[in-house]
């Protein structure tokens, strides 16, 4: 069935509502096997694979639209537990095998749907959910990762007989084990799969088909590399039928030649994965293998057996025998779960003790209570937008053995394509909202990123296996990373009141130096590092180095090398100009050099910007051989931080505001571009309005919400709405991902592909469109702006940019604003002698 696009806001392929948990939820409804609208593009056939994101701080889960799920996870670099890929003999997991009489079918999405073959799915706030009428039973089943910091995901099942007779059924759950480390930086990903035609352009695709070609060759593509690397593994079996579990060990069939707390690009101590029955019906069999034949989509003809050491087609099935009389209903519950095999006997007792762990309600009750609540008069849909991104956000989260701390993923290709962890910039954006939302993860992730700072205050760009830090070829010397951690470290202590949080001592990287600094004496490193080692160019900016925020900027100058060594930039000097005023408070007398220092670069770097003027905007840098970037073209990232420093005339950011809202934000429907018109680049290697080229980026988009909120209220609280995937489900209903989740950035609507995410002949995210979390923060992080928050080291002022009365619940804050009165709870970490500010809501004035 495809829905109209006009239905609250959820394109063509389903809808939404809130379930009886009061949790927003998708239904997902489209035959994707049939609707021709299903055919999405990648970079090498046709994809009709829509999936839904599900997670603990343990597990990413990918839900797909057929039915089945993958699992990810990152203790010890990203893999994937159960890879789907039905020609090795697996199916992903979570699917229920039926049989009766000989004949055996699967809870996946057929294309025999019709009044007496039913298929429901519905993509959660915590669970994927299926419901399947076929052959007189109706099978409900619900996949839910057991909430917060547990390595497990329960299935629970409800079976009922429709027909009139007793049958015998059984019922077996299946979790598909084929562990695959996603091994290498981008250098050997490159993602240079068999399947791959599309690497941008004609010329660059060209190119790009021929470099695979050698790639391949030679054996060094990524996913070569990874299924390599994944064969030499297999699989030890053990039944503890006293548990009703069955184990698989994954063991390395070589030598392996480093220790288990070596870093590592890859891992070659990957845990035990489990599956346990809950149930209380005996007749239960085991299998950890089964061999597949495929009849026709999503129809499998499947043989199982039970080996001591599986060979091909490695799962977790439990199966049941069932005796069904007319009209029964019998409840069946599984758990999966993935630990070192020591512990499984204890986490086992542990749940069979613990009813809230088996309890799915109560998993479910912890996300509601976890979520932002938010409601503004006129406008219902927003608090259902808001609840979404949250969940989306807290889970993402992964934990890192190696830095001893949880993070949130980044996502789409980045993540699950390249497997690389990063950047800095982009867990600072992550982690705004979640200080909001859960202060206590905000500050560990805070310390995560301070664990990867090596000694003399140098941040890496990404962090890839297990304790691996890099640059990822093409970034080693990106320039703006400690200016976003500064960034992050002052917004989380000034709102929090957590100002215990700058003595304490964090380890530097490599964690065997043991060596150690406070918070503290980290902004002070990161202050030297971005004076000395990043520096100031003959303009008197900070230098850009390979980047600020764009990864591509160096691609817009005739002389890239020059630009490496002397190119500035004003993204970086307005974001420190914007920094310096809520960092001096800090600096503690001993350090008074450094608090001159800064008061003398502030006046440089406010200076340096003015001279960057051409009356119509700033230009975005200079490219290192005396020429200016962005004085034909407009460019969107730095402006933001121009106007949130307040170091400029009221004229000046007038005529700048009134060019962003006429050349970057009215022409777009979805977003503001960031950049027109686009740059020439080599080869066309970035396509003009995609990408860094004039795409539309979210963190970008969320920084220009902010900056508006200061000068006109209204422009704000309009981006706000545009950048909304409400908003975007409006504009392109036949592209699924947005809906739901999406990526980071999508093309101008003046390109060939317009509403699309980008390809780039090293990062193709066509192939992986959503579950980037800068969608999900920066949209709440624009709601929190706009609620006008601003704390500084004695006071924190509320000075709302919303249209009418609103209601926001997090954590941190709970305001509820009205026009007859405001009511603010306050739940700070370790209160101090703080100074309030009410500002009161005045009259909404239409200014566009």
């Amino acid at each position: 069935m495809r829905y109209n696009s006009n239905n609250n806001h959820a394109g063509y392929f389903g809808k939404w509502f809130i379930d009886k948990y009061g949790l927003p939820a998708y239904e997902y409804n489209l035959d994707h096997l049939i609707d021709p609208i299903a055919k999405t593009p990648t970079t090498g056939k046709l994809s009709v694979d829509h999936f839904h994101q599900l997670g603990n701080d343990r597990f990413n889960i990918i839900a797909y639209n057929s039915g089945n799920i993958e699992i990810f996870n990152g203790d010890r670099g990203f893999q994937w537990l159960s890879y789907l890929n039905p020609s090795k003999d697996c199916l992903g997991g979570g699917i229920l095998f039926i049989s009766e009489n000989n004949n055996m079918w699967l809870d996946l999405f057929t294309n025999d749907i019709s009044e007496t073959n039913q298929f429901r799915r519905i993509f959660g706030s915590g669970y994927f959910k299926k419901i399947v009428k076929k052959q007189g039973l109706i099978i409900k089943h619900t996949i839910t990762p057991v909430f917060g910091d547990k390595p497990l995901i329960l299935s629970d099942i409800e079976i009922k007989n429709e027909l009139n007779n007793t049958r015998n059924i059984k019922i077996g759950c299946y979790y598909g084990i084929r562990i695959k480390s996603l091994v290498g930086s981008l250098l050997s990903t490159l993602y240079m799969t068999k399947e791959r035609k599309n690497f941008g352009n004609k010329i660059v695709s060209l190119i790009g088909r021929l470099l695979k070609i050698l790639i391949l060759f030679i054996g060094k593509g990524g996913e070569q590399i990874r299924e390599k690397f994944a064969s030499k593994f297999y699989y030890k079996t053990e039944k503890l039928e006293k548990y009703k579990t069955l184990i698989l060990t994954p063991t390395y069939k070589s030598k392996i030649k480093i220790k288990s707390d070596s870093i590592s690009d890859r891992n070659y101590f990957p845990k035990s994965v489990f599956l346990t029955d809950l149930s209380n019906i005996a007749n239960l069999r085991y299998y950890n293998q089964i061999k597949i034949s495929k009849s026709s989509e999503n129809i499998y003809k499947v043989n199982r057996n039970y080996a001591q050491t599986p060979s091909v087609g490695s799962c977790l099935f439990l199966e049941k025998a069932l005796r069904l009389k007319p009209n029964e209903t019998v409840k069946l519950k599984f758990l999966f779960g993935y630990m070192k095999k020591k512990k499984i006997e204890e986490k086992i007792n542990e749940i069979r003790n613990n009813g809230n762990f088996r309890n799915k309600k109560h998993q479910l009750k912890k996300w509601r209570e976890s979520l932002i609540d938010f409601n503004l008069k006129g406008f219902d849909w927003l608090d259902r937008e808001v609840k979404w991104h949250t969940y989306y956000l807290l889970s993402s989260f992964l934990y890192d053995e190696y830095f001893k701390s949880h993070y949130i993923t980044q996502g789409n290709a980045y993540t699950y394509l390249h497997g690389l962890n990063g950047a800095i910039r982009d867990f600072i954006l992550f982690n705004y909202s979640l200080i909001f939302i859960n202060p206590e993860k905000a500050k560990e992730f805070l310390i995560y990123m301070l664990r990867t700072m090596k000694q003399n205050g140098e941040l890496p760009y990404a962090i890839n296996g297990f304790g691996q830090i890099e640059g990822a070829m093409v970034h080693e010397t990106s320039s703006d990373l400690g200016l976003f951690l500064l960034w992050g470290l002052l917004d989380y202590i000034y709102l929090t009141r957590d100002f215990g949080f700058l003595d304490e001592e964090i380890t530097f990287y490599p964690k065997g130096a043991n060596k150690k600094s406070t918070v503290y004496e980290r902004i002070i490193l990161t202050l030297k590092f971005l004076i000395k080692n990043i520096g100031f160019g003959e303009h008197k900016l900070l230098r850009v180095g390979s980047g600020d925020w764009s990864d591509g900027i160096s691609m817009f100058v005739s002389n890239r090398k020059k630009f490496l060594e002397k190119g500035e930039s004003v993204f970086n000097s307005a974001f420190f100009l914007y920094l310096i005023p809520r960092l001096l408070p800090l600096i503690k007398i001993k350090d008074i050099s450094i608090k001159n220092q800064l008061e003398k670069i502030s006046t440089d770097l406010k200076d340096a910007c003015n001279k960057c003027w051409n009356k119509k905007w700033f230009y975005r840098a200079w490219d290192g051989t005396g020429n200016p970037v962005g004085d034909k073209n407009i460019f969107l990232e730095h402006h933001p931080w121009i106007i949130l420093s307040n170091k400029f005339s009221r004229e000046k950011i007038e005529i700048l505001i009134k060019n962003i809202y006429n050349i970057l934000d009215k022409p777009s429907r979805i977003g503001q571009f960031v950049c027109y018109p686009p740059n020439k680049t080599l080869l066309n290697i970035i396509q003009y309005g995609v990408a860094e080229n004039g795409g539309i980026w979210f963190a970008m988009n969320f920084l220009l919400t902010w900056a508006y909120s200061i000068i006109d209220k209204n422009k704000a609280f309009k981006s706000l709405l545009k950048n909304s995937m409400a908003n975007r489900a409006k504009f392109y209903p036949n592209i699924w991902y947005g809906i739901w989740s999406g990526s980071d950035s999508y093309n101008a609507e003046y390109t060939k592909s317009p509403g699309q995410t980008f390809i780039h002949p090293l990062t193709p995210q066509v192939d992986f469109p959503i579950m980037n979390m800068n969608i999900h923060a920066n949209f709440l992080n624009s709601i929190l702006k706009l609620s006008g928050i601003k704390a500084s080291l004695n006071e924190i002022i509320i000075d709302p940019k919303y249209p009418d009365e609103f209601q926001l619940q997090t954590s941190l804050f709970n305001i509820n604003y009205k026009k007859s009165g405001i009511l603010i709870n306050l739940n700070f970490i370790r209160p101090n002698q703080t100074k309030f500010v009410v500002k009161l809501l005045q009259n909404f004035v239409d200014s566009a």
